[in-house]
């Protein structure tokens, strides 16, 4: 079964190398579902997901006539992994560049102006907290505020942890949004005052 499978990837692959259309769409079919699914797993974002599988595709196509490939499947999961890694170290860079900012913010002005600040962004995160969904809201609280585990907030709520960690997830994007912009504003706030 397995030779048989090969066998037909590496005809598809050929026919691909051709510009077949009809090779690429039976590629295609065969394999983004499960692209599709082992990303979500590890990025639990299908909008992002989404991008990724046809980013893929995108590039098999346009690279289609200069391809060496030998095993499709493990070519399609190598570049899955690799986009997957490159999103996790793009974000990573993203929020230490942001959290870099906070801390010199905070490094700068320590005293009572950074006492208004720091009263200012709780009042803004309060603000934000207040404007989720139920649910939301009360799993946000349940970590943050009682520092419950996701099982432990699972277990209280009656829902999986899986459920839990997607509502964390949202509302810490949520509250990303606002504290970045708020941050911009009290940066140009500040170098205005500065000037």
């Amino acid at each position: 079964m397995k030779t048989l499978d090969t066998n037909i990837d590496l005809n598809l692959l050929s026919r691909l190398r051709q510009s077949d259309q009809k090779a690429f769409d039976s590629i295609y079919s065969k394999y983004s579902l499960p692209l599709y699914r082992t990303c979500v797993k590890r990025l639990l974002d299908t909008e992002l997901c989404n991008d990724i599988v046809h980013d893929i595709f995108l590039a098999l196509w346009e690279n289609r006539d200069k391809s060496t490939i030998q095993n499709l499947k493990a070519y399609l999961f190598q570049a899955l992994r690799f986009k997957i890694i490159d999103h996790i170290q793009k974000k990573g860079r993203k929020e230490s560049l942001l959290t870099g900012y906070v801390h010199q913010l905070q490094k700068d002005y320590i005293g009572t102006d950074h006492a208004v600040r720091t009263k200012l962004m709780q009042d803004l995160i309060d603000q934000e907290v207040k404007k989720f969904p139920q649910k939301m809201r009360m799993v946000y609280l349940m970590s943050r505020e009682d520092n419950l585990s996701y099982a432990e907030i699972a277990r209280k709520m009656g829902i999986s942890e899986q459920t839990v960690r997607t509502h964390i997830k949202h509302a810490l994007r949520r509250l990303r949004i606002r504290i970045t912009f708020f941050i911009f504003i009290l940066f140009f706030f500040t170098l205005y005052l500065f000037k």
